[in-house]
């Protein structure tokens, strides 16, 4: 049992190697809108790495 946990394990880790996600770029800040809109970016690309997918820079 402990041989296909493992494998399942390699095999979760290696299909998130492959996925690599491009967000939109920040914008420069003039007002909270745009304030709100780089957090957002910040946030969405933390939650994309604690699934332990890569976030192109």
């Amino acid at each position: 049992m402990q041989i296909k946990v493992e494998l399942a394990w390699e095999a979760w880790q290696a299909s998130r190697e492959a996925i690599e996600i491009k967000l939109d770029d920040k914008v420069m800040v003039e007002d909270e809108f745009d304030k709100g809109h780089n957090c957002a970016i910040d946030y969405c690309a933390d939650a994309i790495r604690a699934a332990g997918i890569k976030v192109k820079e």
